[in-house]
């Protein structure tokens, strides 16, 4: 049987706020969407069910092909292990139910709808928020998977509304041909017969865990302050709806039940190590703290400081610097480039790491580590101008995580979602640069030059923006990655970016 969608049939007794949520008169920024201005929420309930239940009730997600017509597919379980599948065809506008009645494809609309917004938006709204999603909350708790629902509904209201739904039948010549289960942080499980290996896109588990943990948030029983709202709402932001690789669950499990509080990040420029810390962060319902010992961090900005009272005179009083303030009232607390730390700054992490977990004012006044304070060091070992962290220092982590330089695939993933430049020979070329230029600075014992994803990045954005390779390629990477010498500078202007791109189109 076939009939035309209607979007609206969902959101009748959606009049006014919903009974016993938080966000009656009172919603919370990192909750609100720019569709939704207002203090409080009023949509329906089946949209908020939807969209939380992307991560809960899917199982597999990926491109089905059906006699060569390409769609989106999605398997979904429900609590009895009964699998349903819903397909949606682009070109012809309909969608494929095997879903028991046409209420519970209502609701699995809207999971198709998200996951297609994350595949086609990775770095919209809808992804922004979804990530935010806490997941360990059931689905009948409205504050959390209640997360700029508003967004869907409004958008898929537009776009779906009169499309066709038709019965999913089987077909023996169905084959799913990519998966993108990835996308919620998952593993696909298919049950329609597969045509692809393992997804290079998917983060591959590994030790200590090979299976994916669930993980709880921090348990803060208080109120987040406007500061703290205000700096969980920026690292969403910062983020831009990155998630976290299913290969850190096991991170994110033992920071989240405190088996490990304090972990060192070692590897090079661009290899995730900040940006795994604020995935962790998001995930754990923390706010983060970031602070780059590069730039000469004083104590007075790192513990704190005595600052004089503009009401009172020669009175002083105390501001808290990043690091008390996640110390004293909870949070994560990024050391980026510890390595750089200068020794007063060395002594007070010693003693937080050592077990005592206080710390002594100027004033007197002593500082207890709070339950939900954790402690992330990072570092690019050996990088010129750092100190060597002696062993004992080391040894008082939890966690010495490496991180390895991506795999070529990874690299291009990300300059292409990043960057916007998609041109897959000229990528697949920019690559074979960077390897090239970072074997010249290893092999040539370069000190002061250092290249990253991010010079890549801000390489794809530039060749987007003017059409032109080599000059765009002269501002982000050739003089950016050693801008102090012009020897190398043109070194690898010549030897390696003329060499590889004259002549090629943009």
């Amino acid at each position: 049987m076939t009939y035309q969608l209607d979007v609206t049939k969902a959101f009748r007794g959606s009049q006014g706020d919903i009974p016993g949520t938080v966000f009656r008169g009172g919603q919370r920024k990192p909750y609100k969407s720019s569709r939704n201005t207002a203090g409080m929420t009023a949509l329906s309930f089946s949209i908020a069910k939807g969209m939380a239940c992307i991560k809960q009730n899917v199982s597999a997600f990926g491109i089905s092909d059906v006699n060569g017509e390409k769609r989106f597919l999605a398997e979904l379980s429900d609590s009895s292990g009964l699998v349903s599948v819903i397909e949606y065809n682009e070109s012809n506008k309909t969608f494929y139910h095997n879903c028991r009645s046409t209420m519970g494809f209502c609701y699995h609309l809207f999971e198709m709808i998200g996951l297609m917004r994350l595949q086609v938006e990775p770095n919209g709204e809808f992804a922004q928020n979804f990530n935010a999603i806490d997941f360990s909350r059931t689905v009948n708790d409205e504050q959390h998977f209640f997360v700029a629902a508003d967004a869907l509904y409004f958008d898929s209201k537009d776009h779906y509304h009169g499309n066709e739904v038709e019965a999913y039948e089987d077909n023996p010549d169905r084959k799913v041909v990519e998966d993108l289960t990835f996308l919620i942080g998952k593993d696909g499980n298919f049950t329609v017969p597969t045509s692809f290996g393992p997804s290079s896109s998917a983060a591959p588990t590994s030790s200590p865990s090979s299976a994916s943990p669930s993980f709880q948030p921090l348990d803060w029983n208080r109120d987040f302050t406007d500061a703290e709202e205000a700096n969980i709402q920026k690292n969403l932001e910062k983020l831009q709806g990155k998630p976290m690789q299913s290969k850190y669950d096991w991170m994110a499990k033992m920071i989240g039940n405190g088996d490990a509080q304090n972990l060192m990040f070692l590897g090079g420029a661009g290899t995730g190590k900040t940006t795994l810390a604020r995935q962790l962060a998001l995930l754990l319902n923390a706010p983060v703290y970031i602070q780059n010992y590069s730039l000469n961090a004083e104590e007075s900005t790192i513990v704190g400081r005595f600052v004089p009272d503009p009401a009172v005179p020669g009175k002083f009083n105390w501001i808290d610097g990043e690091f008390l303030k996640a110390f004293r009232n909870g949070g994560f607390y990024l050391a980026d480039e510890i390595n750089f730390a200068k020794p007063a700054v060395m002594g007070v992490f010693n003693n937080v790491l050592d077990g005592v977990g206080q710390i002594v004012l100027d004033n007197g006044e002593v500082i207890e580590r709070h339950p939900n304070f954790r402690f992330f060091g990072a570092m690019n070992p050996g990088y010129n101008g750092t100190q060597r962290l002696n062993k004992a220092f080391i040894n008082r982590f939890d966690q010495v995580v490496m991180f390895q330089d991506m795999d070529p695939a990874e690299m291009k993933k990300v300059i292409v979602e990043d960057s916007g430049y998609s041109n897959a020979k000229v990528i697949d070329k920019m690559i074979e640069a960077y390897q090239a230029i970072k074997a010249k600075i290893k092999n040539d014992e370069i000190d002061e030059a250092i290249i990253s994803i991010r010079n890549l990045v801000a390489w794809g954005k530039t060749i987007k923006n003017t059409l032109n390779i080599v000059e765009a390629a002269r501002s982000t990477v050739v003089v950016a990655c050693c801008y102090e010498d012009e020897d190398v500078q043109k070194e690898i202007l010549e030897d390696i970016i003329l060499a590889k791109f004259q002549g090629v189109k943009a």
